[in-house]
Protein backbone atom coordinates (compact mmCIF):
# COMPACT_ATOMS: atom_id res chain seq x y z
CA UNK A 1 0.00 0.00 0.00
CA UNK A 2 1.45 3.60 -0.36
CA UNK A 3 2.89 5.17 2.24
CA UNK A 4 0.98 8.10 1.63
CA UNK A 5 -2.77 6.11 2.39
CA UNK A 6 -1.62 4.51 4.81
CA UNK A 7 -0.06 7.90 6.72
CA UNK A 8 -3.92 9.41 5.87
CA UNK A 9 -5.41 6.08 7.28
CA UNK A 10 -3.25 6.42 10.70
CA UNK A 11 -4.89 10.11 11.12
CA UNK A 12 -8.08 8.79 10.05
CA UNK A 13 -8.25 6.19 12.92
CA UNK A 14 -6.07 8.68 15.37
CA UNK A 15 -8.73 11.15 14.99
CA UNK A 16 -11.97 8.56 14.91
CA UNK A 17 -10.29 7.97 18.86
CA UNK A 18 -9.54 10.85 19.85
CA UNK A 19 -13.85 11.76 19.89
CA UNK A 20 -14.32 8.76 22.12
CA UNK A 21 -14.57 10.72 25.70
CA UNK A 22 -12.07 8.93 28.18
CA UNK A 23 -12.58 8.66 31.99
CA UNK A 24 -9.84 6.98 33.39
CA UNK A 25 -10.38 5.25 37.19
CA UNK A 26 -7.71 3.76 39.34
CA UNK A 27 -9.27 1.74 41.84
CA UNK A 28 -6.75 -1.43 42.96
CA UNK A 29 -8.32 -3.42 45.39
CA UNK A 30 -11.48 -3.78 43.27
CA UNK A 31 -9.38 -5.77 41.09
CA UNK A 32 -11.36 -8.86 39.59
CA UNK A 33 -14.90 -7.14 40.60
CA UNK A 34 -17.22 -7.19 37.37
CA UNK A 35 -18.68 -3.63 36.76
CA UNK A 36 -21.49 -1.49 34.81
CA UNK A 37 -20.77 1.71 33.29
CA UNK A 38 -24.20 3.57 31.79
CA UNK A 39 -25.61 6.87 31.12
CA UNK A 40 -29.37 7.99 31.94
CA UNK A 41 -31.86 9.02 29.19
CA UNK A 42 -35.42 10.05 31.25
CA UNK A 43 -35.98 6.81 33.22
CA UNK A 44 -33.87 4.63 30.66
CA UNK A 45 -29.72 3.47 31.45
CA UNK A 46 -27.74 2.80 28.10
CA UNK A 47 -25.25 0.27 29.62
CA UNK A 48 -22.16 2.03 27.34
CA UNK A 49 -19.51 -1.00 29.26
CA UNK A 50 -19.52 -4.25 31.39
CA UNK A 51 -16.39 -5.92 32.19
CA UNK A 52 -13.96 -7.11 34.79
CA UNK A 53 -11.67 -4.90 36.30
CA UNK A 54 -8.62 -6.11 35.54
CA UNK A 55 -5.22 -6.76 37.91
CA UNK A 56 -3.91 -3.02 39.08
CA UNK A 57 -7.65 -1.79 39.21
CA UNK A 58 -7.08 0.49 35.96
CA UNK A 59 -9.84 1.05 33.36
CA UNK A 60 -10.72 3.05 30.57
CA UNK A 61 -14.23 4.20 30.39
CA UNK A 62 -15.04 5.76 27.21
CA UNK A 63 -18.51 8.01 26.30
CA UNK A 64 -18.71 6.46 22.36
CA UNK A 65 -19.32 8.74 19.61
CA UNK A 66 -22.90 7.53 19.46
CA UNK A 67 -23.05 9.98 22.20
CA UNK A 68 -20.70 12.59 21.75
CA UNK A 69 -21.49 15.47 23.35
CA UNK A 70 -23.98 13.51 26.65
CA UNK A 71 -24.28 16.29 29.44
CA UNK A 72 -25.15 14.18 32.46
CA UNK A 73 -25.22 11.90 35.01
CA UNK A 74 -23.14 8.09 34.27
CA UNK A 75 -22.96 5.62 36.85
CA UNK A 76 -20.19 3.25 37.44
CA UNK A 77 -21.42 0.15 39.74
CA UNK A 78 -19.90 -2.81 40.67
CA UNK A 79 -22.13 -5.89 39.77
CA UNK A 80 -20.61 -8.81 41.96
CA UNK A 81 -19.63 -7.14 45.09
CA UNK A 82 -21.89 -8.07 48.18
CA UNK A 83 -21.43 -4.66 49.23
CA UNK A 84 -22.62 -2.47 46.39
CA UNK A 85 -19.65 0.44 45.46
CA UNK A 86 -19.24 2.21 42.41
CA UNK A 87 -19.04 6.09 41.30
CA UNK A 88 -21.94 8.73 39.80
CA UNK A 89 -19.74 11.16 37.54
CA UNK A 90 -21.23 13.79 36.01
CA UNK A 91 -19.84 13.99 32.19
CA UNK A 92 -19.32 17.28 30.43
CA UNK A 93 -16.95 17.00 26.99
CA UNK A 94 -14.11 16.44 30.03
CA UNK A 95 -11.51 13.63 30.01
CA UNK A 96 -10.81 12.91 33.85
CA UNK A 97 -9.99 10.35 35.73
CA UNK A 98 -10.51 8.92 39.04
CA UNK A 99 -8.71 7.02 42.03
CA UNK A 100 -8.53 5.68 45.01
CA UNK A 101 -5.65 3.62 46.70
CA UNK A 102 -7.12 2.52 49.78
CA UNK A 103 -9.12 -0.87 50.38
CA UNK A 104 -12.18 1.48 51.51
CA UNK A 105 -13.18 4.31 49.50
CA UNK A 106 -14.15 7.78 51.22
CA UNK A 107 -15.19 10.90 50.53
CA UNK A 108 -11.38 11.82 51.77
CA UNK A 109 -9.61 9.34 49.59
CA UNK A 110 -11.13 9.49 46.20
CA UNK A 111 -9.25 11.85 44.37
CA UNK A 112 -10.56 13.70 40.68
CA UNK A 113 -8.60 14.97 38.76
CA UNK A 114 -8.90 17.70 35.62
CA UNK A 115 -12.85 17.66 36.22
CA UNK A 116 -14.14 20.84 37.00
CA UNK A 117 -18.07 19.40 37.19
CA UNK A 118 -17.18 16.68 39.33
CA UNK A 119 -15.25 18.53 41.70
CA UNK A 120 -17.66 21.20 41.86
CA UNK A 121 -20.61 18.90 42.35
CA UNK A 122 -18.45 17.09 45.11
CA UNK A 123 -18.18 20.80 46.41
CA UNK A 124 -21.06 22.21 46.50
CA UNK A 125 -22.94 18.56 47.90
CA UNK A 126 -20.71 19.44 51.17
CA UNK A 127 -21.13 22.78 51.54
CA UNK A 128 -24.62 22.63 51.54
CA UNK A 129 -24.85 19.71 53.78
CA UNK A 130 -22.87 21.60 56.02
CA UNK A 131 -25.00 25.05 55.41
CA UNK A 132 -28.38 22.68 56.48
CA UNK A 133 -26.49 21.13 60.07
CA UNK A 134 -25.76 24.92 60.33
CA UNK A 135 -28.88 25.80 59.68
CA UNK A 136 -30.81 23.22 62.00
CA UNK A 137 -28.82 23.81 65.06
CA UNK A 138 -29.12 27.35 65.00
CA UNK A 139 -32.75 26.53 64.43
CA UNK A 140 -32.89 24.04 67.40
CA UNK A 141 -31.07 26.74 69.66
CA UNK A 142 -33.33 29.45 68.88
CA UNK A 143 -36.12 27.17 69.86
CA UNK A 144 -34.51 26.17 72.85
CA UNK A 145 -34.42 29.78 74.46
CA UNK A 146 -36.43 32.15 75.42
CA UNK A 147 -36.60 35.71 73.20
CA UNK A 148 -35.68 37.41 76.95
CA UNK A 149 -32.80 35.02 77.25
CA UNK A 150 -29.12 36.65 76.72
CA UNK A 151 -28.19 34.25 74.26
CA UNK A 152 -31.00 34.09 71.80
CA UNK A 153 -30.35 37.20 70.11
CA UNK A 154 -27.03 35.62 69.39
CA UNK A 155 -28.60 32.05 67.66
CA UNK A 156 -31.15 34.59 66.14
CA UNK A 157 -28.32 36.62 64.64
CA UNK A 158 -26.25 33.70 63.35
CA UNK A 159 -29.52 32.13 62.21
CA UNK A 160 -30.08 35.06 59.70
CA UNK A 161 -26.48 34.95 58.88
CA UNK A 162 -27.10 31.53 57.56
CA UNK A 163 -30.15 31.89 55.39
CA UNK A 164 -28.19 34.45 53.72
CA UNK A 165 -25.02 32.15 53.19
CA UNK A 166 -27.75 29.71 51.62
CA UNK A 167 -28.87 32.88 48.95
CA UNK A 168 -25.20 33.37 47.98
CA UNK A 169 -25.52 29.83 47.47
CA UNK A 170 -28.31 29.17 45.69
CA UNK A 171 -27.00 32.08 43.52
CA UNK A 172 -24.03 30.11 43.15
CA UNK A 173 -25.68 27.74 41.64
CA UNK A 174 -27.73 29.80 39.47
CA UNK A 175 -25.24 31.37 37.39
CA UNK A 176 -22.60 28.49 37.15
CA UNK A 177 -22.64 27.04 33.54
CA UNK A 178 -21.66 23.65 35.01
CA UNK A 179 -24.12 20.71 34.42
CA UNK A 180 -23.24 20.28 37.60
CA UNK A 181 -24.53 22.68 38.97
CA UNK A 182 -27.76 21.72 37.02
CA UNK A 183 -27.62 18.16 38.80
CA UNK A 184 -27.57 20.22 42.42
CA UNK A 185 -31.29 22.28 41.84
CA UNK A 186 -32.13 19.07 40.14
CA UNK A 187 -31.40 16.78 43.57
CA UNK A 188 -32.29 19.32 46.00
CA UNK A 189 -36.25 19.07 44.10
CA UNK A 190 -36.36 15.72 45.16
CA UNK A 191 -35.59 16.15 48.45
CA UNK A 192 -38.09 18.93 49.12
CA UNK A 193 -34.86 21.43 49.09
CA UNK A 194 -36.01 24.93 47.57
CA UNK A 195 -34.20 28.00 46.65
CA UNK A 196 -34.67 29.28 50.36
CA UNK A 197 -34.68 28.23 54.16
CA UNK A 198 -38.21 28.41 55.73
CA UNK A 199 -40.27 26.86 57.93
CA UNK A 200 -43.26 28.09 56.23
CA UNK A 201 -44.82 25.02 54.59
CA UNK A 202 -46.60 26.95 51.90
CA UNK A 203 -44.32 29.10 50.96
CA UNK A 204 -41.55 26.43 50.80
CA UNK A 205 -44.52 24.07 48.09
CA UNK A 206 -44.80 27.90 46.82
CA UNK A 207 -40.66 28.25 46.37
CA UNK A 208 -40.61 24.13 45.03
CA UNK A 209 -43.21 24.60 42.44
CA UNK A 210 -42.10 27.58 40.96
CA UNK A 211 -38.01 26.43 40.67
CA UNK A 212 -39.90 23.31 38.89
CA UNK A 213 -42.02 25.32 36.83
CA UNK A 214 -40.06 28.16 35.91
CA UNK A 215 -36.38 27.21 36.43
CA UNK A 216 -35.47 23.67 35.89
CA UNK A 217 -33.41 22.94 32.85
CA UNK A 218 -35.52 20.10 31.90
CA UNK A 219 -33.11 18.62 29.03
CA UNK A 220 -30.59 18.56 31.92
CA UNK A 221 -33.39 16.76 34.35
CA UNK A 222 -34.07 14.22 31.54
CA UNK A 223 -30.07 12.63 31.81
CA UNK A 224 -29.74 13.43 35.39
CA UNK A 225 -31.11 10.15 36.86
CA UNK A 226 -33.67 11.96 38.31
CA UNK A 227 -36.61 12.34 35.67
CA UNK A 228 -39.07 10.60 37.57
CA UNK A 229 -38.49 11.63 40.90
CA UNK A 230 -39.04 15.49 39.83
CA UNK A 231 -41.95 14.72 37.84
CA UNK A 232 -43.28 12.72 40.45
CA UNK A 233 -42.92 14.94 43.15
CA UNK A 234 -44.42 17.67 40.98
CA UNK A 235 -47.93 15.81 40.66
CA UNK A 236 -47.78 14.74 44.41
CA UNK A 237 -46.98 18.32 45.26
CA UNK A 238 -49.72 20.07 43.08
CA UNK A 239 -52.29 17.26 43.88
CA UNK A 240 -51.45 16.84 47.61
CA UNK A 241 -50.39 20.04 48.66
CA UNK A 242 -51.40 23.76 46.73
CA UNK A 243 -54.75 21.70 45.15
CA UNK A 244 -55.70 24.27 42.51
CA UNK A 245 -56.20 22.63 38.94
CA UNK A 246 -56.78 25.82 37.00
CA UNK A 247 -52.82 26.69 39.09
CA UNK A 248 -51.62 22.79 37.85
CA UNK A 249 -52.56 22.67 34.34
CA UNK A 250 -51.33 26.91 33.56
CA UNK A 251 -48.23 25.61 35.03
CA UNK A 252 -47.74 22.21 32.93
CA UNK A 253 -48.31 24.55 29.62
CA UNK A 254 -45.54 26.98 31.10
CA UNK A 255 -43.46 23.77 31.40
CA UNK A 256 -44.28 22.35 27.51
CA UNK A 257 -43.26 25.88 26.32
CA UNK A 258 -39.86 25.41 28.04
CA UNK A 259 -38.66 22.46 26.76
CA UNK A 260 -36.94 22.46 23.62
CA UNK A 261 -36.72 19.38 21.65
CA UNK A 262 -39.31 16.77 20.49
CA UNK A 263 -37.72 13.59 22.21
CA UNK A 264 -37.47 15.03 25.73
CA UNK A 265 -41.30 16.87 25.28
CA UNK A 266 -42.41 13.16 24.14
CA UNK A 267 -40.76 11.30 27.25
CA UNK A 268 -42.40 14.52 29.53
CA UNK A 269 -45.51 13.92 28.26
CA UNK A 270 -45.11 10.24 28.42
CA UNK A 271 -44.62 10.33 32.21
CA UNK A 272 -46.76 13.14 33.23
CA UNK A 273 -49.83 11.04 32.02
CA UNK A 274 -48.59 8.10 33.75
CA UNK A 275 -48.24 10.05 36.83
CA UNK A 276 -52.00 11.90 36.22
CA UNK A 277 -53.39 8.66 35.76
CA UNK A 278 -52.34 6.71 38.86
CA UNK A 279 -53.56 10.21 40.60
CA UNK A 280 -56.40 9.97 38.93
CA UNK A 281 -56.00 13.73 37.29
CA UNK A 282 -58.14 12.89 33.92
CA UNK A 283 -59.66 16.09 34.40
CA UNK A 284 -56.33 17.83 33.93
CA UNK A 285 -55.01 15.48 31.05
CA UNK A 286 -58.40 16.27 29.16
CA UNK A 287 -57.35 19.82 29.28
CA UNK A 288 -53.80 19.84 28.48
CA UNK A 289 -54.78 17.08 25.15
CA UNK A 290 -55.56 20.12 22.46
CA UNK A 291 -52.00 21.81 23.81
CA UNK A 292 -49.81 18.69 23.35
CA UNK A 293 -51.52 17.71 20.32
CA UNK A 294 -51.17 20.65 18.43
CA UNK A 295 -47.45 21.20 19.44
CA UNK A 296 -46.37 18.53 16.54
CA UNK A 297 -43.96 17.87 19.03
CA UNK A 298 -44.87 14.17 20.09
CA UNK A 299 -42.78 11.69 18.17
CA UNK A 300 -44.83 9.02 18.43
CA UNK A 301 -48.26 7.89 19.58
CA UNK A 302 -47.46 4.79 21.43
CA UNK A 303 -49.14 3.77 24.78
CA UNK A 304 -50.12 6.43 26.95
CA UNK A 305 -49.82 8.91 24.06
CA UNK A 306 -52.52 7.28 21.99
CA UNK A 307 -54.98 9.32 23.53
CA UNK A 308 -53.36 12.95 22.33
CA UNK A 309 -54.29 10.90 19.10
CA UNK A 310 -57.49 9.91 18.92
CA UNK A 311 -58.81 13.31 20.12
Amino acid sequence: MNKKYIYLLGLLIASFGATAQTINLEFPYFAGKTYEFKIVQGNKHIVLQNDTIPKGGKIQLQIPTAYKGYKGMAMWYLTNSKTGGGLELVINNEDFSVSCLDAIPTDTNIIYKNTKENIFEKGTHKKQETLFAKHDAMLYATRAYNKTHKLYSVFAKEYDVILEEYKVFVNELKNSPLYAARFREIANITKGIGTLMTQNENLKAQNINNSIVNQLDFEAVYTSNFWYGVINNFVQLQTNVLKNDAQFIANVKTILKRIPTDKVYTEFVVSLSEELTKVEKDNIIEALISEIKNSNKLQNYDGVLSMYQLK
